[in-house]
């Protein structure tokens, strides 16, 4: 019974991670190409940007080899832990270590061997090509190394050594986040959500209702043939399996729909902005939180927008301006540092969405399964709890602040909420959010769940400042 069920793990694992790559000659720009795939995909964020900026640049987007590369990143970044653990053990060096050149050889040759389908052409290509590309980009040193790394770890073979190892290949997550999604939630309602974060996710478009209506953007949806309908938990939002070419989607062109799961866009729904209100959205970029405030206001009243990231700046004001909205002013700035050019009590309404882990949405970021860790946690719930205080200034007394986090972890949840109204016990109040989806851990917050909404993982806290600071 014991070896039955450890193998039809094992299928079971496989079966989620490989990807059937067909068989085509690779030459040494493809292997090239590949390989700057995995660099930029580790600089830039999201990975599929940074892939399909490096393939647009080859001139391969849209070609056969594209899918393949695509499928080899997706599949790669779906168990990256593991694959990198099996380094660390084939060669004795943590792949961290290394160049990102050599990292990405690495990383693909490991996927190959365990995870993906076995092309010995492929790798027989990647075992020639990459330490030449690793000369030319990095050094001699770094590809005579590289060389004899490749060697080790195709002939090295990986198998379970404990429990906790068992776990990371069956949910293709940390242990890490395994034991401390148990130790809140409970084996059960762990291994649920988990279950669902395996699953391919039903995506989202949120109508733009100064344009359209949920009713005219499903029919228009259906028409791809895909399976679709409106979110039961967020109306505005029609939710869909299946492919649409965004390319030649008429909606998209013209600002009619934009792309939002349900549990993002309930948060501009639970801040409940007015007409010609002022709203500070302190981590705005890419913009779907602040067309959706602007939307709500009916493109009436001024919407200050925050953010650091040149290219996602630029997303947004594009957004904006295809969704005909003229009330946001866009700042490049680090929004701790908001009320330097603001002042301090001028909001009405303070949408705080910050940087956090991501953990409840690995479904769709397949790198949030490897990247968090005590010490990242700690560093974002220090990010949070800065960026929050900030929030407290910028609002009105009588205003409110909307806290949200893409993240099942309490730290960056319900614990960083604790803290703020322990730090403001006498100027802050929690405003209990009853609807749409389930409570969160303390009673007035919210979450929604992959695996009871199906919907992306968020954590929500509404609070209202009683009296001012000074």
């Amino acid at each position: 019974m014991k070896i039955s069920l450890l193998f039809h793990l094992y299928l079971w694992f496989k079966g989620c991670v490989m990807v059937r790559i067909p068989r085509i000659d690779f030459d040494e720009r493809d292997i090239r190409v590949l390989l700057e795939v995995f660099v930029e995909g580790e600089r830039v964020k999201p990975s599929q940007v940074a892939k399909r900026e490096v393939l647009r640049r080859y001139g391969l987007l849209g070609t056969q080899k594209d899918r393949i590369f695509t499928a080899i990143l997706y599949g790669v970044g779906k168990v990256l832990g593991v694959i990198d653990k099996i380094i660390h053990m084939a060669i004795g060096v943590d792949p961290q270590d290394l160049d990102s050149w050599s990292r990405a050889a690495l990383r693909i040759a490991v996927y190959l061997k365990n995870f993906g389908y076995r092309d010995e052409k492929l790798w027989s290509k990647l075992k020639i090509y990459a330490p030449i590309v690793v000369r030319d980009v990095v050094g001699f040193e770094e590809a005579w190394r590289l060389r004899e790394y490749l060697d080790r770890v195709w002939r090295y073979s990986y198998r379970p050594r404990s429990d906790e190892e068992k776990l990371e290949l069956q949910f293709m997550v940390s242990s890490w986040l395994v034991k401390k999604l148990i130790s809140y939630f409970g084996r059960k309602e762990t291994i649920a959500f988990l279950e669902a974060s395996n699953r391919k996710p039903a995506l989202g478009l949120r109508a733009n209702t100064l344009k359209t209506t949920p009713e005219k953007l499903l029919s228009e949806v259906k028409k791809f043939g895909v399976d679709a309908w409106i979110s039961p938990y967020v109306p505005v939002v029609v939710k869909y399996r299946g492919s649409i070419n965004y390319e030649e989607f008429e909606p998209l062109k013209k600002g009619e729909a934009i792309p939002q799961d349900d549990a993002s866009a309930a948060a501009s729904i639970v801040l409940d902005p007015k007409p010609n209100e002022v709203v500070v959205d302190m981590c705005a970029a890419p913009g779907g939180k602040t067309s959706h405030i602007a939307e709500l206001m009916r493109n009436q009243g001024k919407i200050y927008a925050f953010d650091i990231y040149d290219d996602r700046i630029e997303h947004m004001k594009r957004l904006l301006e295809k969704c005909g909205i003229t009330i946001v002013e866009v700042f490049k700035l680090d929004a701790r540092k908001a009320t330097e050019v603001l002042g301090e009590e001028i909001a009405d309404k303070v949408l705080l969405d910050p940087p956090c882990s991501s953990t409840g949405a690995i479904a769709k970021h397949p790198e949030a399964r490897w990247r968090i860790d005590d010490a990242k946690l700690n560093e974002l719930v220090e990010l949070q709890k800065q960026l929050l205080d900030t929030a407290v200034k910028l609002v009105k007394p009588g205003g409110r602040i909307l806290y949200c986090v893409c993240s099942v972890l309490p730290e960056e949840g319900e614990h960083v909420i604790q803290w703020i109204l322990n730090r403001y016990s006498d100027k802050l109040r929690l405003i209990p959010i009853e609807k749409p989806f389930s409570p969160g851990l303390i009673p007035g917050t919210m979450r929604a769940w992959p695996h009871k909404h199906n919907t992306t993982g968020f954590f929500y806290a509404l609070l209202e400042k009683t009296s001012s600071l000074s």
